[in-house]
């Protein structure tokens, strides 16, 4: 059986761990997976059936150099056309261009507070999140 030598990789991983050498460039995947992992734990607790309720935010800032944007932000909100009879809740995915310049705001989903629980559980979330970010990126609106 090989012997392995620790000492080696201990001295390799001091090296490395004593210069300034950090991994900001996460894939737009793993990103949108823990955006929408936070989602799912904190819409239940603090989106409210009934009455107004502080606007839930979730957002990352995008360090992909081969994408053109900056920032992707998930708002679930009170509707604007909230009635006595229906309490609807919206979902909006913003997307900011590399310049910050323009902000592009898509409406994922509008009803009840169910229907915004069960769409953010959804694995097509992600997917539509996904596909959005990548047409803003490719300059297709």
């Amino acid at each position: 059986m090989p012997e392995i030598k620790l000492n080696l990789i201990e001295g390799f991983v001091k090296k490395f761990k004593s210069r300034d050498v950090k991994f900001e460039v996460e894939p737009l995947d793993v990103n949108l997976a823990k955006l929408q992992f936070n989602l799912t734990k904190r819409v239940e607790r603090e989106v409210y059936e009934h009455g107004d309720f502080a606007p839930l935010v979730e957002k990352f800032e995008s360090k992909d150099p081969t994408l053109d944007i900056s920032t992707i932000k998930v708002v679930i909100r009170k509707s604007d056309n909230d009635s006595p009879k229906k309490k609807l809740r919206v979902i909006e995915l913003h997307v900011n261009d590399k310049a910050g310049l323009n902000d592009y705001v898509y409406t994922l989903k509008e009803g009840e507070k169910k229907d915004i629980v069960e769409a953010v559980n959804k694995r097509a979330f992600f997917f539509t999140c996904k596909s959005v970010a990548m047409s803003v990126s490719e300059g297709v609106k």
